[in-house]
């Protein structure tokens, strides 16, 4: 939950403290999340304070492809519409 708080604070900030910005300073952002971030998780899983498994029936991965499609790709396209 607090990656997602600094990801939604992140991007209000830098949308709208910057007019132009730099492409290579937001694929190091992508880097940089994957290089610190993804490394509590597995801390997490380690030392049982939070449990991560694959969802258990095909039912949920149909939820999860339907909020990828509608909540990512159709609020981009809609939003530079």
């Amino acid at each position: 939950m607090p990656e997602s708080w600094g990801c939604g604070l992140y991007t209000s900030v830098y949308g709208s403290s910057f007019t132009n910005p730099s492409f290579t300073f937001a694929g190091l952002v992508g880097a940089f999340i994957f290089m610190l971030l993804w490394p509590g998780f597995f801390a997490l899983n380690y030392f049982g304070w939070e449990k991560f498994e694959l969802p258990p029936s095909s039912n949920v991965w149909g939820y999860i492809a339907l909020n990828a499609i509608v909540g990512t790709v159709l609020s981009k396209v809609l939003w530079l519409w």
